[in-house]
């Protein structure tokens, strides 16, 4: 007998989480089934309480959920569920998504709108840029440059509920992919390798569709989370060998995608991170040989920081860290300096100095001179921790002087020094609400000095 056409096959595949499921299916089965989206629950749990939920919704009426038991390797569950198993019509798209993830009703319509523009591929770009960058990435509605794609989202395609495949284009070789590939690849990252594999043999004709960050609504349930970090090593150095084994057609990019992901602040590009993996001994000196061979293709921090790290000499990585954010603002590239201070918080725990402090306040500035006026000007003139503090201190004294009236001309001496050192409004305000007792005397002396010149 023909099986029905359907829109989409939502598959969640789960495992021992049955109050997330519960959670999930309670914010999105009544949406989901009003916009012809089929739920399908993959559930290998040892006990009967995931199956019980999942029926209750069904008996409510919920004649869009389907509940599969699997009893197989994690490795043979997605692969059944990427071969269509268990099915009850014919899709035009299948969706993999995390059991403790679901979409609100904004990005279920942008989805559901031009379902049959005929995408091999619906792309959720639910990071709207690469964290470790300054700008955003420009997103066309439409993306048919493959090659681009993997370089610009290799990394978040990681994520197993951002792809959307075509059934027809995407889904008919799936057999051959499985054994193509390494078992430990196809473990890991099989919705990474299906979706470059097939992209690939569809590169001159693929058609992406993008769903911007604007047009998505992301549910995650607090009751479980990633089972990642205990194995984070051993399925970060498989990410070298998924990449690796990729078509020739992504060899360009390859050690860039790579790296992208891995170096990630959540996963090993912060140091933070790192130290917290050491404090739960999950970061050793056997984990430390056996990443040895592949550390520098996943992550910029140097081998010998982590070597620190496990030995616990954190003043000698304190100073080593202060250092190259030093030497990352003298040549300008306050972005790569902002970000190593920003993933290594720990220094304040151990480290509460004068040039940390400083370094501290001023980051704080540069992010808001940046996000609201998309300026820098908090580091003109600064080269040094000495630079810093002078400009620092310098503008504090001049303010201190203004408030209580130390001398003649004050306010004249403070705009000159804001004129010559690029001090924005923004560094001011912070100054005045940090430092001054009378902050509205200040403010007025400035406005009204301002207004006479």
């Amino acid at each position: 007998m023909e099986q029905k056409q359907g829109n989409i096959a939502y598959c969640i595949p789960t495992y021992n989480h049955p109050d997330t499921i519960r959670d999930v299916l309670e914010k999105s089965a009544a949406l989901y089934k009003e916009y012809g989206i089929d739920i399908y629950i993959y559930d290998s749990s040892e006990e009967r309480d995931t199956e019980d939920i999942v029926n209750e919704f069904i008996q409510c009426g919920y004649d869009n959920i389907f509940y599969i038991k699997m009893e197989c390797s994690i490795r043979e569950k997605i692969k059944s569920i990427f071969m269509q198993y268990g099915w009850k019509k014919q899709y035009k798209y299948f969706w993999l998504v995390k059991d403790r993830r679901c979409f609100g009703e904004k990005t279920i319509n942008r989805i559901v709108h031009n379902i049959d523009d005929n995408s091999d591929v619906i792309f959720l770009t639910i990071i709207s840029k690469y964290p470790m960058e300054d700008k955003e990435q420009e997103i066309q509605e439409y993306n048919t440059d493959v090659i681009e794609f993997y370089r610009n989202w290799g990394w978040l395609s990681t994520s197993m509920d951002v792809t959307i495949l075509n059934t027809r284009t995407m889904l008919f070789n799936i057999e051959e992919i499985y054994e193509k590939y390494a078992d430990n690849v196809m473990e890991a990252f099989p919705q990474c390798i299906i979706l470059w594999e097939n992209l690939d043999a569809r590169k001159d004709n693929a058609k992406i569709r993008m769903i911007s960050r604007d047009h998505l609504q992301v549910y995650e349930s607090s009751y479980s989370t990633s089972g990642w970090r205990k194995r984070r090593f051993e399925i970060l150095k498989t990410w070298v060998n998924a990449n690796d084994s990729l078509p020739e057609y992504y060899q360009r990019y390859k050690e860039e995608t790579t790296k992208k992901f891995a170096a990630l602040p959540w996963l090993l590009g912060s140091m933070d991170e790192l130290i917290g993996l050491q404090k739960d001994s999950l970061l050793d000196e056997k984990v430390y040989v056996r990443m040895k061979t592949v550390w520098n293709r996943l992550v910029d921090i140097p081998l010998d920081w982590v070597y620190l790290i496990i030995n616990e000499r954190y003043f000698e990585l304190r100073q080593i860290v202060l250092k190259q954010i030093e030497i990352l603002i003298e040549k300008e590239r306050y972005e790569q300096a902002y970000w190593i201070y920003k993933t290594n918080t720990w220094i304040g725990r151990y480290d509460n100095d004068i040039e940390y402090k400083v370094l501290n306040k001023f980051f704080i500035i540069y992010q808001r001179e940046k996000d609201r006026e998309n300026r820098n000007d908090v580091f003109y003139a600064v080269k040094s921790y000495e630079d810093m503090k002078n400009k620092y201190f310098s503008l504090k004294h001049l303010l201190w002087r203004l408030e209580y009236e130390i001398g003649d001309n004050e306010e004249f001496h403070l705009l000159k020094y804001m004129r010559e050192y690029k001090v924005s409004n923004i560094f001011l305000a912070y100054l005045i609400s940090e430092s001054c007792v009378n902050k509205d005397k200040v403010v007025n002396s400035l406005i009204n000095r301002n207004n006479k010149e």
